[in-house]
C-alpha cells in the first residue's frame, strides 16, 4: 500500500467519523419517495397553524420550530434553532433540490440565514414550492419564484442520505 492510498484511507475514515453523528441523529429514516410523502403529508397537516416566536408546538410555532417538529415526528432529531439546521445534513444545488430538502433562505438583514421550509414540490425550471411558517400567515405554503422569496434563497441541505 503507497503512502498515498494510506492517505486516502486516512481521509475516508475521518470523514465517516465527521458524518456519524448526523446520520445518528436520523437513521431511522430514509429518503426514500415514500417516506418523504409521509413527511410532507403531515406537514400539510398543520396548515393555518399560526405563527408563534419560539413556538414549537401545534399551538404555534416558529420555522425551525416547525421543522424541528415535523422531523421528530419521523426520528429525526434536527436542532432547534434556524442558523444550527444549516449545518445539518448534505447541501444541495438548486438544481439537485427534491421534495423533502430544507432550504434556507436569508433573514430580513439580507446577510445570514434567517428562515427554513421544506420542498414539497420541484419545477423544470428549477423553482420549487415550500411549506413553511409566515408570521402573518403561520404554517403555508410559497413559491420560490416570487420576488421575495427568490431575492432570499441562500442554500438546501438533504437531511436524509
Amino acid at each position: 500500500m503507497t503512502d498515498k492510498d494510506k492517505n486516502m484511507k486516512t481521509y475516508k475514515l475521518l470523514y465517516l467519523l465527521l458524518l456519524l453523528p448526523l446520520l445518528a441523529s436520523c437513521s431511522a429514516s430514509r429518503n426514500t419517495t415514500q417516506a418523504v410523502d409521509k413527511r410532507i403529508q403531515y406537514a400539510y397537516r398543520f396548515i393555518g397553524t399560526p405563527y408563534r416566536t419560539g413556538g414549537t408546538t401545534p399551538q404555534g410555532f416558529d420555522c425551525s420550530g416547525f421543522m424541528q417538529y415535523v422531523f421528530r415526528n419521523f426520528d429525526c432529531n434536527l436542532p432547534r434553532s434556524t442558523a444550527d439546521q444549516v449545518r445539518v445534513g448534505k447541501e444541495i444545488k438548486r438544481k439537485k433540490l427534491m421534495p423533502g430538502d430544507l432550504v434556507f433562505f436569508a433573514g430580513r438583514s439580507g446577510k445570514s440565514v434567517g428562515h427554513v421550509g421544506m420542498v414539497v414540490q420541484t419545477y423544470p425550471d428549477k423553482t420549487f414550492k415550500f411549506i413553511h411558517v409566515a408570521t402573518q400567515r403561520g404554517v403555508t405554503e410559497d413559491y420560490s419564484h416570487a420576488a421575495y422569496w427568490r431575492r432570499r434563497y441562500l442554500i438546501a441541505r438533504r437531511v436524509f442520505f
